[in-house]
């Protein structure tokens, strides 16, 4: 019995782990998309460079990924939307910042995941494409805004 119980927790932390919501992933390898995507050692390796307009000067060292798709089919960028709608409280997201300008639409939200490590996603909302970036690391908001505002 003990055993058996055992058993079922790890397999119920196992589904749990499996189970959080990856906003966008599907995005990742789709036609018409463009992605790009940079892990830790690639960003170490770049020191102070840019990254889809995003300046990494002073927060490399601080990242553990950046992720930029983007896309101008109308179907995917539809997709896109939807899937922002569901970065929401309950997926464990907070919305940090909306602007609204003409057909422009950018929002920012982050999720906190483990040992200081944050996830931000900016959705960029254009009339003739839609883009998101997903930073992840041990960034600030303050680093937040050095990046994108630079």
């Amino acid at each position: 019995m003990k055993h058996f119980i055992c058993s079922t927790l790890l397999c119920l932390c196992v589904l749990a782990a499996q189970a959080q919501y990856r906003p966008f992933d599907r995005f990742k390898n789709m036609d018409g998309v463009t992605s790009v995507y940079v892990t830790k050692d690639l960003l170490g390796m770049m020191g102070n460079k840019e990254i889809g307009g995003i300046k990494l000067d002073g927060i490399a060292n601080k990242l553990k990924s950046v992720c930029i798709m983007t896309s101008r089919k109308k179907s995917i960028k539809e997709r896109m939307r939807n899937e922002s709608r569901l970065l929401t409280r309950r997926n464990g997201y907070e919305p940090l910042a909306q602007v609204n300008d003409k057909n422009e639409h950018v929002a920012i939200f982050r999720r906190k995941l483990t040992c200081g490590i944050n996830e931000y996603v900016v959705m960029a909302d254009e009339k003739k494409e839609c883009t998101v970036i997903i930073i992840t690391g041990r960034l600030t908001q303050k680093d937040l805004k050095h990046v994108l505002t630079r």
